[in-house]
Formats: C-alpha cells, sequence, structure tokens
C-alpha cells in the first residue's frame, strides 16, 4: 500500500510495460502518457495525507454524475486514506479509497494500463 502521510521527501514512481508512469512530484500526483508526450495532474496531496481535488470539472463525469479517480493508483493506495474533491460551489465531498474501489463504476475509455477509470457518484460522498 502506499501512503502519502510523509509526502514532503518521498518520491513515488510508478512504470507501466509501455512507459507510462504515475508519480509523485512535492504535493501532488501525476500521471505521464509516453504515447502522447503529455503528463496531467491528478491530484494534490494536503499537509494530512489526503488526496485533493480542487479541479471538479477535470474529474467529473456528468453522464453518471460521479467523481472519476485512476483505478489502478487506487489499487495500491490505503484503503482509509480519505479523498477530497473541492466543487464548484466551493463545497467539500468527502470519502475513502475503500468507498471508491468498493462502490465505484470502471470504465475504460483508451487502452492504456492508466487510463482504466472508476467513478463514484456525487451521492455516495459525505458533503462537509
Amino acid at each position: 500500500m502506499i501512503s502519502f502521510t510523509s509526502y514532503k521527501n518521498e518520491m513515488i514512481e510508478i512504470k507501466d510495460k509501455n512507459g507510462n508512469m504515475i508519480y509523485q512530484k512535492d504535493k501532488s500526483i501525476y500521471l505521464y502518457l509516453k504515447d502522447k508526450q503529455q503528463t496531467r495532474k491528478l491530484w494534490a496531496i494536503s499537509p494530512k495525507g489526503e488526496l485533493f481535488i480542487r479541479r471538479f470539472d477535470k474529474h467529473i463525469f456528468r453522464k453518471l454524475d460521479a467523481y472519476g479517480f485512476n483505478y489502478n493508483l487506487m489499487k495500491l493506495l490505503s484503503p482509509e486514506m480519505k479523498v477530497v474533491v473541492k466543487q464548484e460551489d466551493g463545497s467539500e465531498l468527502h470519502t475513502t479509497v475503500w468507498d471508491i474501489i468498493t462502490k465505484g463504476d470502471c470504465k475504460q475509455f483508451v487502452q492504456e494500463w492508466f487510463e482504466l477509470q472508476i467513478f463514484l457518484p456525487r451521492n455516495l460522498f459525505t458533503k462537509k
């Protein structure tokens, strides 16, 4: 299991056979797609070690009214890790990796290992 509680001095890097990579740099998690020569920021990491999403518009799948997460990375994370999504109205939605894995719905949009996504509907988060 991966934990980000001591993110300050750690560098986490996970590669697949195609050269795609998920990595931690400073206080964020990034996805690098080799074929596209593209890097995307997935999440920020809070000082408490929570995954924090500020760009709700980049993670929401409107058809399902659900937030999307990288499935393969979710499986590597500690199940009790908290996930926080800041919504467009400024409110926060809270859940855990366990809830995402056990209650989410998987979708494969691109045939790449890192592109398998798992979506958790907004109504399954706790609003704070």
